[in-house]
């Protein structure tokens, strides 16, 4: 309790950045689960991993507060912590991601995932930088450049920015498709859109309030914020495609929020998944697809039109779902058991 309220004190008269949470990260390989918590010391902002009630390691490297650079750590939907980088300068506006990934109590960051917007030339740069690091040794400054970095054209002549009565149109081209940025008014509000093609110009997905970070191969991630929480949902454009599996579907039920009930069926031909969910109140079947990476599963929800409404980012398939389910556009989490 002593504990706590040093916390929130620390956290209401010193800094925006102390917190009062708990941020938990399981390790799959030692079968438990670690806590990172904010700490202050002296006159600097510190993150204290432990096991429980036992210290186990403190990171001075994790938290800025500058004029012009800021990080601090959030929850992850569908479980796990992240670091959110954010710089403004004169010209450009960072905005990055970087999941916090432990192993045999060993803490790490694999990837950050940018998004950059650039007010001279109005045009929206992203990327993903992948390096194993141990995070003691993560520099938060060197995220915000230009390395990973790809930039969106301009593009108000496709099919696909017309029929969406794009005010701004840009695209990128990215593993044998085509990703479209629209936006109707800002580009920089939650109202900008993504539309996905593949290399015939089929529509695959489209949904609003994210961002598109292209990564190595055809892996994506989605990524945006939710209230307090960050999203990276991760795909492959290959599982994107309608097909026929052959898989023989697991099929089930279960609940979102703790009171929609649903039921599924999914097939799996790894790392791709594909299927459809039903409400028990609803008659119209909606969608699903994705993949696997990692310990997780990533799953699109879409209706007929291809529109992505929810997204499913999943720990377990079996013996029913179990994880978090976030709207499209964007909204606080709900569980998924």
């Amino acid at each position: 309790m002593l504990k706590l309220l040093c916390l929130f004190l620390f956290a209401n008269f010193y800094s925006p950045l102390i917190s009062a949470q708990t941020f938990d990260l399981s390790d799959q390989k030692a079968s438990n689960t670690l806590q990172l918590e904010f700490e202050r010391e002296g006159e600097r902002n510190v993150v204290q991993l432990y096991n429980g009630e036992m210290p186990l390691k403190r990171y001075e490297n994790l938290l800025e507060s500058q004029h012009t650079l800021d990080s601090n750590l959030v929850h992850l939907v569908g479980g796990g912590v992240a670091l959110e980088i954010n710089s403004e300068g004169s010209r450009r506006k960072y905005h990055v991601i970087v999941p916090i990934d432990v192993s045999g109590g060993a803490l790490y960051t694999d990837c950050a995932f940018k998004s950059v917007y650039d007010a001279v030339d109005q045009s929206r740069l992203v990327g993903t930088l992948c390096k194993k690091t141990p995070l003691e040794k993560f520099v938060v400054d060197e995220t915000v450049n230009d390395v990973g970095l790809v930039s969106f054209v301009d593009d108000s002549t496709s099919q696909v920015t017309r029929t969406n009565g794009c005010t701004q149109a840009k695209s990128l081209k990215f593993a044998h498709h085509s990703i479209f940025l629209c936006s109707r008014n800002d580009p920089e509000s939650g109202s900008r859109s993504i539309h996905i093609t593949d290399a015939e110009g089929k529509s695959l997905i489209s949904l609003v309030g994210f961002d598109f970070i292209p990564g190595p191969g055809d892996r994506f991630a989605l990524v945006a914020n939710a209230e307090a929480n960050a999203i990276v949902f991760r795909g492959r454009l290959s599982c994107l495609a309608r097909s026929k599996s052959k898989g023989e579907p697991q099929k089930g039920h279960s609940l979102i929020g703790g009171k929609y009930r649903f039921s599924y069926s999914i097939s799996v031909e790894d790392p791709c998944l594909e299927g459809a969910y039903t409400y028990s109140n609803a008659s119209a079947a909606m969608r699903l697809n994705g993949s696997n990476s990692g310990h997780e599963t990533y799953l699109l929800e879409t209706d007929k039109g291809a529109n992505v409404t929810g997204l499913f980012i999943l720990k377990a398939l079996k013996p029913k779902l179990i994880g978090e389910w976030v709207s499209v556009p964007p909204k606080a989490p709900l569980t998924v058991d």
